[in-house]
């Protein structure tokens, strides 16, 4: 005879097939994590009113902050055994647990190199992951045959990494040109327009591609900080800022920082007197 309601916020991110998503935003049918690490279909959704004589639960983790409704139950680890707790009845001694599964991930690319030898499938690493953030921040695209990537003479360990990732996964040698900047070219026929088509063309259309929310952590948090030394700066010990001309790759970047357990302050917009 008790109606028992277990609710987060509207605006709570859920993990989906498709990547994080708001829980108002799900659908019946889509498939979201559960704590075993699978995924399960949406086979129902609710949406309630919280009367304000009911008060939600705020959850403060290092990692992030949780809104609920008291009775949600979490799982979690206290004094090395596993169970379910409801929110209300959380202790700074419990650990709240997530399900991680060390995922092996792969680049779908259909990549011709000597002799007409294909790649179909290449294996993300870290280097790889990094190479990918950093043309986010650093790279272009033309001619649908060449990536380029843009970096300070003195920035000698971003230009090994790029110059080490063409020839391990990409089997062929970049082309490295230095003037006032050194800019270096990877030509390829196709491989212009895969970027583009992946990660945007021109810099205020820049975007994170769908199938990077899919990656295991330890290579979303190589993505991201290919990103970072490519368009951030340190402002202080604790905060780091990244800017972009792109909304949608802010946005992006938001959501997985989020995915991967970052926390993040507000987006900061301004106006240039030029553009």
């Amino acid at each position: 005879g008790e109606i028992v309601v277990w609710c987060f916020k509207s605006d709570m991110l859920v993990e989906t097939k498709e990547g994080a998503k708001e829980i108002k935003n799900i659908k019946k049918g889509e498939y979201v994590k559960t704590h075993t690490g699978k995924f399960k279909k949406v086979i129902k959704k609710f949406k309630r009113l919280i009367p304000n004589n009911s008060p939600l639960v705020w959850i403060y983790t290092s990692n992030s902050i949780i809104k609920c409704t008291p009775n949600h139950s979490f799982y979690v680890k206290h004094n090395n055994k596993q169970r379910w707790k409801p929110a209300y009845n959380l202790t700074t001694q419990d650990l709240i647990l997530y399900p991680y599964n060390n995922q092996k991930d792969f680049l779908d690319i259909n990549y011709s190199y000597y002799c007409k030898k294909k790649i179909k499938h290449l294996k993300i690493d870290k280097d790889l992951a990094r190479f990918l953030g950093l043309y986010v921040a650093e790279g272009w695209s033309y001619r649908d045959r060449t990536i380029s990537f843009g970096f300070n003479n003195n920035e000698y360990e971003y230009q090994n990494l790029i110059l080490k990732v063409c020839n391990s996964k990409f089997k062929k040698e970049a082309k490295i040109h230095k003037r006032q900047s050194t800019q270096i070219n990877l030509h390829h026929s196709g491989l212009g327009n895969i970027f583009n088509k992946w990660f945007g063309k021109g810099a205020i259309n820049k975007q994170i591609p769908d199938f990077i929310y899919q990656w295991n952590l330890e290579n979303k948090l190589s993505f991201i900080k290919g990103i970072a030394e490519g368009d951030g700066h340190i402002k202080n010990p604790h905060q780091l800022y990244i800017t972009s001309v792109s909304k949608k790759l802010v946005k992006g970047l938001q959501k997985l920082c989020q995915q991967s357990g970052l926390e993040y302050g507000k987006i900061s917009q301004y106006k240039s007197n030029n553009a």
